[in-house]
């Protein structure tokens, strides 16, 4: 080799398949730390600090239906086949902090939570496409975690679309 860079535009796009279901309860586990310890923490922050009420009503919908996601995480969990109940290190929990902040900072941050939650979702099904799913699920799951797994990519979508949707409209109050 004669001194070659490679740079990132030069590696093509790599197709991640997910092998054994133990790898998939990573990625899962990995999600419920980052619903819990990251979106959930924005979200309340978000609603604690704005006086708008149907900015308000918004945010308490998403914490609303991301307490339903983890539960829904945690069914998707009891749906894989694990050789062993590995124990995974806890990701720190993000600290969110919009006192002083304008709304557009708050409504970005925001955004970029409810993105990485789509991003999370679409990224563990598509690893999924093209796996052998038989051998990584509990026998006659399929069907029931691909149809959860879709909810949540739609759900968080949806937030991330009604986030961008609000921007420029909250007041602060700290």
């Amino acid at each position: 080799m004669t001194g070659h860079l490679i740079s990132p535009q030069s590696v093509p796009f790599l197709f991640i398949l997910l092998q054994t279901g133990d790898e998939l309860a990573e990625l899962l586990k990995r999600a419920l730390q980052i619903e819990d310890g990251f979106e959930s923490v924005a979200q309340w922050e978000a609603y604690v600090v704005t006086k708008d009420h149907e900015f308000r009503r918004m945010i308490f919908q998403m914490l609303a239906e991301s307490a339903k996601h983890k539960g829904m995480v945690g069914d998707l969990l009891k749906m894989v086949n694990v050789s062993s109940e590995r124990q995974i290190a806890p990701l720190a929990p993000a600290r969110f902090d919009f006192s002083g902040k304008e709304h557009l900072e708050i409504m970005d941050e925001l955004y970029q939570t409810e993105v990485l939650m789509l991003d999370t979702y679409t990224l563990i099904k598509e690893s999924l496409t093209g796996s052998n799913i038989d051998n990584i699920l509990l026998k006659g799951r399929k069907e029931q975690f691909l149809k959860m797994l879709t909810e949540l990519i739609s759900d968080e979508g949806r937030h991330a679309l009604m986030v961008s949707t609000h921007q420029g409209k909250m007041v602060r109050i700290r």
